[in-house]
């Protein structure tokens, strides 16, 4: 943290610059240092200083005695923010004065964050993992890559001194110490006894050329420049060696964890390369450099990923979606530099505009066309470097439309668990139900021997919290758990069960689908339980399928039956569930009766009178039905009905005019069977009256009676009497001819006649029996 805070506070002065001019140490305490070696090019060439001239004194500082540190350190404590310090030296015999101009560091804040991000991730890892040689070896190499790069020289020539020895000890161990995790990480599972190499240490020669290339000692700088390059050569290409060589050797879980590394590296250090090969090409794009270092801040977050969480994301899928991308973006790139430049002269000579505007459309135009590029890209590259998932993909598509055409839950049980087991080739699985308390077995199969699924699991409504796929780890380690479930919980770890996939419907878990480890020791991925949590909610939703067609089934028969006993109107508000309401409202009311049913019965057998009455109540019924209607009693002869209950009917009055004139028509018209060939024709009478009456249930000892209670009851049923004395085929009052108005128009007016039971008198208006009911 103290290097730390040097380093910003170098940098926020502007004293970070590199002194291109190396020097001998003085021959004695009162001798000056000599130039050795000036670098080529750099701006330190334009002070005309050369091998052999004596340096007396920077600025106001002597410099007798001094050594390369001691040179190095007072010229940048007296150049200050100014990168610019006057020289006093002698050549020959001859003293002369130049100014040395001193080389800033090029972006000399991209290595805030990155070495900032891996001291963050070293000690996350330290604490996540304490106690571990991998978590210890990570922390320590982290530490030392981030104090080479922790520069703090410049300021006071204590701050340089103290830099140099920190610096040369973290460039001497930095090289083997960062190859050791590596080591580690790859015998944790092979063999934790087995020694580590030792080759590594030779690159520890890494310490002298760096702090040559700085001060020119002990190794001359000329030789130091390129020895630094290939020092960094071999160790990356010596990381890589590494881990490609144990990563063949490796289980599929290490494996994971060596793609998160390999894909920090490469995605952490491909747009440096990158904005490096553009650059020359573009000058104008050179601020991409400074971005693109930023990316390099993912190499140590995506270690800590592979060292605390590798199971975090699916590290394939990141893979395919990187290398699709990648590829079309240097396809368009390409394009963008080489042939949009031409095309856009092109066009901006044919329409008279400028050519950096056209290019401009024509590279925004390349660039909306990289994610659908990518979607055509990620497909192949999928199949290509992981056909594995990708087939487990095409078969997941596969069983989903397998499950959707299942004709029966059985078959669909049977397909889920064969290509369940096809696909992921789990040690064991098993699939349950929901019960009224706990779980049920449904079906089972187990590919090694062990303790057999357990047939009941009484963890209650809700086994797995949330939705989605879990661990059985993480389920014991959930808080909460009862002690049904954590026995649930054990009975599971026996079977062999890894994952756990609850099957819901809204809130409600109906049934949970287990499964073993992968027979291949992978995990299940996240982009696995994405497609596991859809194949869970298709078999959540067959499953519903299948219980609502029972349940319509049912709902069918029962209101079948209901339709036998009570009217049809009610028997569908029974089936649906739904209460029937009681109170007061605006009705019409009609009965129906047999003119001379006593006569006409009289002297025939009881099987004869129950046909015609069969016969009869069908067809009055049906015509009821169809206008709207509700039939509540059948009074042997007789029918009452209501029409505005139990579905209201705005219209009440007309449709009841309307069935009464099809019911007299309908009934002139019936067809007896042949012991009633010759006989008169039945006829019926018809009252209808509206107004307000009590419409719900009677409750009796036993059952409830729907039916329609009130004075327009009563007024209907008077009304039908009145037909015989008045010849009427139907008789209504007054406010049903207002409401029915053209339906009413062929009935007559006989003014107001007495009503038996009632003060008032009734003005009555007839459909005399001369007349067709049907006009």
């Amino acid at each position: 943290m103290f290097a730390f805070v040097l380093h910003l506070q170098r940098i926020a002065e502007g004293e970070l610059a590199w002194v291109w001019v190396y020097v001998t140490a003085a021959t004695a305490p009162d001798q000056p240092p000599t130039v050795r070696w000036v670098r080529p090019g750099s701006r330190a060439a334009v002070a005309d200083l050369q091998p052999g001239d004596r340096l007396l004194a920077v600025g106001e500082t002597d410099l007798r005695g001094a050594g390369p540190v001691g040179f190095l350190a007072r010229t940048l404590e007296a150049a200050g923010p100014e990168a610019r310090v006057p020289v006093r030296y002698r050549r020959g015999d001859e003293e002369r004065t130049t100014v040395l101009p001193l080389t800033p560091l090029d972006f000399p804040w991209r290595s805030v964050p990155i070495t900032a991000a891996f001291v963050v991730t070293g000690t996350l890892v330290l604490l996540r993992r304490s106690g571990t040689p991998l978590a210890r070896a990570f922390f320590v190499a982290a530490l030392l890559y981030s104090l080479h790069w922790t520069f703090f020289f410049g300021g006071p020539a204590w701050s340089t001194e103290a830099w140099l020895v920190v610096f040369f000890a973290a460039s001497t161990l930095m090289f083997p110490l960062m190859i050791r995790p590596v080591f580690v990480f790859f015998r944790e599972e092979n063999d934790p006894d087995r020694p580590l190499p030792w080759w590594p240490w030779l690159l520890s020669i890494f310490g002298p050329v760096s702090i040559s290339w700085v001060i020119g000692w002990p190794i001359p700088p000329d030789i130091a420049f390129p020895a630094a390059f290939v020092l960094n050569v071999l160790w990356v290409g010596s990381l890589f060696w590494v881990l490609q060589r144990n990563y063949r050797r490796s289980g599929p879980l290490t494996r994971r964890r060596v793609k998160w590394v390999v894909y920090g590296l490469v995605v952490g250090l491909a747009p440096v390369l990158a904005t490096n090969l553009i650059i020359p090409v573009a000058q104008r794009l050179s601020w991409l450099h400074d971005v693109a270092v930023l990316f390099e801040v993912l190499i140590p977050i995506c270690i800590f990923i592979a060292i605390v969480r590798f199971h975090l994301f699916d590290i394939d899928r990141l893979i395919s979606a990187t290398t699709a991308y990648s590829l079309v973006s240097v396809v368009m790139i390409a394009t963008v530099l080489t042939i949009v430049p031409q095309i856009a002269s092109a066009i901006a000579r044919l329409l008279g505009t400028s050519p950096e505007n056209a290019q401009l459309v024509l590279s925004l135009a390349l660039a909306g066309c990289i994610v659908p590029a990518q979607r055509v890209v990620r497909p192949r590259v999928e199949r290509l470097f992981f056909a594995e998932r990708d087939a487990l993909q095409r078969g997941v598509d596969q069983l989903l439309v397998e499950l959707g055409g299942s004709p029966d839950p059985e078959s669909l049980l049977r397909t889920l668990g064969a290509r369940l087991e096809a696909l992921l080739r789990p040690a064991c699985w098993a699939i349950y139900g929901a019960l009224d308390e706990g779980l049920r077995l449904l079906l089972a199969s187990a590919l090694r021997e062990g303790s057999p699924a357990p047939e009941r699991l009484f963890g209650g409504e809700r086994f797995a919290p949330g939705h989605g796929p879990v661990e059985l780890s993480e389920l014991r380690l959930a808080p909460g758990r009862t002690r049904d479930q954590a026995a649930d919980l054990v009975e599971l770890e026996r079977f062999g069960v890894s994952l756990v996939l609850p099957m819901t419907r809204g809130t409600a878990e109906t049934g949970l689908i287990c499964l073993g480890a992968k027979a291949s020791g992978d995990i299940y991925t996240a982009t696995d339980r994405a497609l596991l949590t859809a194949v869970a909610d298709k078999v959540s939703d067959a499953l519903l399928r299948f219980d609502e067609a029972e349940i319509l089934q049912r709902e069918r028969a029962m209101r079948d039956s209901l339709e036998r006993y009570v009217p049809t109107s009610v028997a569908d508000q029974l089936a649906a569930g739904r209460e029937l309401e009681g109170g007061e409202r605006d009705l019409a009311i009609l009965f129906v009766d047999v003119r001379g049913y006593s006569t006409y019965s009289e002297g025939k057998g009881a099987d004869t009178v129950f046909s015609v009455v069969s016969i009869l109540t069908d067809a009055v019924s049906t015509v009821i039905r169809r206008h709207g209607g509700t039939v509540v009693e059948f009074l042997g002869d007789g029918v009452m009905a209501v029409f505005g209950a139990p579905d209201p009917l705005p219209a009440h009055s007309r449709a009841a005019v309307l069935a009464g004139c099809e019911i007299v028509a309908a009934v002139a018209g019936l067809e007896l069977s042949a012991e009633q060939k010759g006989e008169r024709a039945l006829a019926v009478g018809v009252g209808v009256a509206t107004g307000r009456a009590f419409v719900g249930n009677v409750e009796t000892k036993d059952r409830l009676i729907y039916t329609a209670i009130g004075d327009t009851v009563n007024l209907a049923s008077r009304l039908q009497s009145m037909t015989r004395d008045l010849e009427a085929a139907i008789a209504i009052d007054a406010t049903t001819r207002e409401g029915a108005g053209a339906a009413a128009e062929a009935f007559e007016h006989r003014g107001a006649k007495p009503v038996r039971g009632r003060r008032e008198s009734a003005d009555v208006w007839i459909l005399p029996l001369k007349a067709d009911p049907a006009a």
